[in-house]
């Protein structure tokens, strides 16, 4: 009973985990089931559908930080961030509301679950969207270490 247990706790995070990462990448993942929807709703079939899904997820997935890393301005840095930070972000508002509702009853309790939920999730998306960002106070190469 003990072995079941802990196998049921161990398969409960790793839904999670499972989830954390789907929300993480909500834009790629959501370019890549649009397009492969939109290719085979214009006749393609399934196995070229299926490619061209998987290179549009990889194209929005490896341009995001690309163009970040290129861009210095820090307002179209922050575009670059918050296009993959709004989708992630809503996602997670979704995983906080359905993980929350199964063990609360709709309310103010629930409500705020899922808005740090979606808050946490989107802040994650922003920083994996731009591993070079650098905040305005560290442009002048303040807190750098020393090379």
């Amino acid at each position: 009973m003990t072995l079941l247990l802990v196998a049921g706790l161990a398969a409960a995070f790793y839904v999670l985990w499972l989830l954390m990462a789907l929300t993480l990448h909500a834009l790629p993942l959501g370019v890549a089931v649009g397009c492969g929807f939109w290719l085979l709703g214009h006749g393609i079939s399934l196995g070229p559908a299926i490619v061209g899904a998987f290179m549009a997820g990889l194209a929005i997935s490896l341009c995001g930080p690309w163009i970040f890393a290129r861009t210095h301005s820090p307002v179209s840095g922050l575009v670059v961030m918050l296009l993959f930070a709004i989708p992630a972000g809503v996602a997670g508002y979704q995983m906080g509301y359905s993980i929350g509702r199964i063990m609360l009853t709709p309310g103010p309790a629930l409500s705020l679950l899922s808005m740090s939920g979606g808050i946490i999730i989107a802040v994650m998306a922003g920083e994996k969207a731009g591993p070079s960002w650098q905040f305005p106070g560290d442009l002048a190469g303040l807190n750098r270490r020393a090379e």
